[in-house]
Order: C-alpha cells, then structure tokens, then sequence
C-alpha cells in the first residue's frame, strides 16, 4: 500500500469516527484538515528555503549552447542556491519586508554584474 493510500484511508476512518463523535460530517472534515495544515505550517516555519531550480543550488547558471561558460545565477541573487518556499513570505519571519529586502539585494547584484562587463 503506498503512503498516499495510506493517509487516505486514516482520514477517512478519522472522518468516519469523528462523524460519529461530533453528529457534524463538515465539522469532522475540518478538524481532519487541520492537520495537514498544521502540518505544512510546521515545516514552512523550520524550513522557509528550498534549493533554487534554475541553478540546482549551485548559484551558477550554463549557458544551454555553450556548457563551459557560466554566470551567477539571477534568480538566487539575494541567498545564492536558494529561494523562497511558497507561503514562507506569509507565515514566517520572511516576511514580505525581508523578501524586498532580497529583492534589493539581487538587483544591486545584477547591476553589478552588468556593470563589470
């Protein structure tokens, strides 16, 4: 049985029993979708960066035509190798002040960089 089928058949005993408990079906519904909401809060809170997919965390991006020749990559300027999680932004200290303040950073690098060539 794969994880997936598995969650699925705990919720819906979970949903069934809480039913039963509660006389609401939506109320038991709720209450099971608070976990994974809690869940994914948790995990966004103690890991608010993923690795950049552009650059594959490396903060360097190849040029498709030619793979020797390479530059800093332009997405993960302002933390190089990562960005953002989604809803990290939203619900933790990276906030939106801190996400214009990478954004800063990242233009500032890039004008740097064009102003070296």
């Amino acid at each position: 049985m794969s994880p997936t089928t598995r969650y699925l058949v705990i919720g819906g005993v979970l949903v069934a029993l809480l039913t039963h408990w509660t006389g609401n079906f939506y109320v038991a519904v709720a209450l099971v979708a608070l976990i994974p909401a809690a869940r994914y809060w948790w995990s966004i809170k103690t890991h608010p960066f993923v690795t950049c997919r552009r650059c594959a965390g490396t903060a360097s991006h190849r040029d498709p035509l030619m793979p020797w020749a390479k530059r800093e990559c332009y997405r993960c300027l302002g933390s190089p190798g990562k960005t953002v999680r989604w809803g990290s932004r939203t619900f933790t200290r990276y906030g939106k002040s801190e996400h214009r303040a990478v954004q800063a950073k990242r233009t500032t690098a890039r004008e740097a960089i064009r102003q070296k060539r």
